[in-house]
């Protein structure tokens, strides 16, 4: 998990070597529900950029349209409590 974090770290928007769609994993086999939970709140601020377009737009995808990132974020939620 720490390296994920510090591969995200490097280049958040662009995200060149994918670590954004394995955090989620790794958060949660390491069982750090709570963190998770604020990444998912705190990274809706940073668009991801399209691979042909250096500029924000307004129809850039977020880490809300991933669909691993709401499953995951609803399972730690749901561990958490228990």
């Amino acid at each position: 998990m720490e390296y994920n974090k510090v591969l995200l770290k490097l280049n958040p928007t662009l995200d060149p070597v994918g670590a954004l769609l394995c955090i989620d994993f790794t958060t949660l086999l390491s069982r750090n529900y709570t963190y998770l939970q604020h990444f998912i709140r705190s990274f809706t601020k940073y668009p991801i950029l399209n691979n042909d377009s250096e500029v924000y737009r307004n129809d850039t995808m977020t880490i809300l349209y991933l669909p691993n990132m709401i499953y995951s974020c609803s399972l730690a939620k749901y561990l958490d409590q228990q």
